[in-house]
């Protein structure tokens, strides 16, 4: 008997996954829905960046680092990879930038990928996504329709011209993180600060026959840097969606609290210096050889390990 509500319960836990209201729902209708007063009385905000003085860091560090998505640790921010079987409480980072860079009702402020410093941007606005529609004129994000496709891409039952399919997750395969390390000696401890994330992945639509023409030509299929964007521009997005957890159902963090609290893996390629003179996108670190991108990272990790351990043994 034991054993049949511990699979009865197993089975429920396993089906309400993510699921909000579950406990109080007077009927299956309500579950996954929070009431008005749930939802006045449920403070959930991004937390707050403190303010920081110039004056109280004694020491700063600007960092590029890379998120691998082939590597298990990270793959919380990369599943689900097929965006149309998973419900709308389970997203990739990529489908939730995605959604908010074409169906948000504000405009949307990209940077472009060759600019590092935010110094090139352009206002981008999609709430009635057109399939010629381009991010910098280099990297389109929706496939052209073609005549006589009668393909149902956005799965409302209809084929019409709204029927727009968009760069799936699976296309994703890691991201640019910008960053800060400072030393606040107003607290004494060494803090991190995300800037700015850039997407990593390939542009193919079809990507197997992409990688196949690839290599009928001699040649590897290369993914590539896309558009940067400002971190604290898509904090709120970010913390309004749960990343998924095997771990535990009540005790989901948000996008927005994985990326802050560092809970991925990353390669450190570059780190800011006096001449400025290190290649950020083509370098080979990430590209080319992946002994050299781990002695690389470790050896920029030092650079920081060794100033924090340093101000406390002198």
């Amino acid at each position: 008997m034991h054993k049949i509500i511990y699979i009865l319960t197993c089975l429920l836990v396993t089906a309400s996954y993510g699921q909000f209201n579950l406990l109080n729902a007077s009927s299956p209708d309500e579950v996954g829905k929070k009431t008005e007063k749930q939802q006045e009385l449920d403070y959930n905000e991004p937390l707050v960046y403190p303010y920081v003085d110039d004056k109280d860091i004694l020491w700063s560090k600007v960092v590029y680092e890379y998120i691998d998505g082939y590597e298990q640790f990270n793959y919380p921010l990369f599943f689900p990879t097929q965006d149309s079987q998973f419900s709308e409480d389970r997203k990739s980072l990529w489908r939730i930038l995605r959604e908010y860079l074409y169906e948000s009702e504000d405009s949307i402020t990209v940077y472009d990928a060759n600019f590092r410093n935010f110094n090139v941007k352009f206002t981008y606005n999609l709430r009635e996504p057109k399939p010629s529609d381009v991010i910098g004129d280099q990297f389109y994000l929706v496939n052209t329709k073609l005549p006589g496709d009668e393909t149902d891409y956005n799965l409302d039952g209809v084929v019409d011209e709204n029927d727009v399919e968009y760069l799936p997750s699976e296309n994703i395969v890691g991201y640019n993180l910008k960053g800060v390390w400072y030393f606040d000696k107003k607290y004494g401890e060494l803090r991190y600060r995300l800037i700015g994330i850039q997407p990593v992945g390939y542009t193919a639509f079809d990507l197997g026959a992409a990688q196949i023409a690839a290599e009928s030509d001699g040649n590897a299929l290369k993914p590539v840097a896309f558009f940067w964007l400002w971190y604290k521009d898509i904090r709120e997005v970010l913390h309004k969606h749960y990343v998924f957890s095997d771990r535990n159902n009540s005790k989901r963090i948000t996008f927005d609290q994985l990326l802050l609290s560092r809970k991925f893996h990353t390669y450190l390629y570059r780190i800011d210096n006096v001449m400025n003179d290190r290649d950020l996108l083509n370098t080979p670190y990430i590209n080319d050889d992946p002994y050299l991108r781990i002695t690389e990272s470790q050896r920029l990790k030092e650079i920081i390990r060794n100033f924090e351990h340093d101000t406390w043994s002198n």
